[in-house]
């Protein structure tokens, strides 16, 4: 049986082992009562998302040997995230999130847990595990490294009164970026000499880019004068797509456009 995959990170005062090779399971919803963190996933440090994906993050935090009278476990995630849920765990998995005060914001991303009282978790292990969903059609490319591939971070913080600590990042990964490109040839060449009483071919190739916003798109070929346009098919590979949009033939201007009803749809394709 495949593992689910969770990136995590943690704050820890003494080394525990490595947290690559142990097992845990997903969290079930933030709403239900005594759940326990489950124990047959993959913990990992970085892992591969994508648009529309739902990943998981689990947080370890030890809460040390000093008093205190404030305690937070907070993860402010990218604005490309969507928060859907939080629960923390003690150490034996158990769920403790009722006893304290979660707040989890879902359009900034911003998720906290306080205690009710801080010190009744003076040296504890808490976990915090956070399940959010890559958004769809957003931009990423302040994420993408050199490659231009979209490296998502994640850090969590531990404040305990006027101490702030953070675990080490972990990261989700996208798809390389695939970059806008058009390409326009007549009879499958870049130049032609033509016989103006015979029809020909214009053949337009356009890349559609991922991890991009795209609202809009148009495929607009806006001809000489003293060519007049008579049929138009677009086409992905051998597919006719043509009525996934719409398409305009104007004589009069010389002008193909074809707009697609789901710009979206076509992101990455050719």
């Amino acid at each position: 049986m495949n593992k689910k995959k969770i990136v995590a990170g943690l704050i820890s005062l003494a080394f525990i082992g490595s947290l690559a090779g142990s097992q845990m399971m997903t969290a079930q919803a933030a709403t239900q009562e005594a759940k326990k963190m489950s124990t047959d996933v993959q913990l990992v440090k970085s892992d591969t998302t994508k648009e529309g994906k739902t990943i998981t993050y689990r947080l370890q935090f030890d809460t040390g040997t000093v008093p205190m009278n404030k305690l937070v476990l907070r993860d402010q995630l990218e604005s490309v995230l969507q928060a859907k849920s939080a629960t923390v765990y003690d150490k034996d998995g158990k769920d403790v999130t009722g006893k304290g005060t979660l707040s989890l914001n879902e359009k900034t991303g911003l998720i906290t847990w306080s205690p009710g009282t801080a010190n009744d978790f003076y040296n504890r292990r808490l976990y915090l595990e956070i399940t959010a969903l890559v958004r769809e059609n957003v931009d990423f490319s302040k994420y993408e490294d050199k490659e231009g591939i979209p490296r998502i971070p994640n850090v969590g913080q531990m404040i305990q009164d006027d101490k702030t600590t953070n675990t080490p990042p972990v990261i989700e990964e996208l798809p390389k970026t695939v970059t806008p490109n058009i390409n326009k040839t007549v009879e499958g060449k870049k130049t032609l000499n033509i016989d103006y009483e015979k029809q020909f071919t214009y053949e337009i190739d356009v890349t559609i880019p991922t991890n991009r916003k795209v609202d809009k798109l148009e495929i607009v070929d806006d001809m000489p004068d003293v060519l007049e346009p008579v049929k138009a098919v677009v086409k992905e590979g051998k597919t006719d797509v043509t009525n996934k949009g719409t398409l305009t033939l104007d004589k009069a201007t010389s002008t193909m456009k074809w707009v697609p009803k789901s710009p979206t749809e076509f992101k990455g394709h050719k």
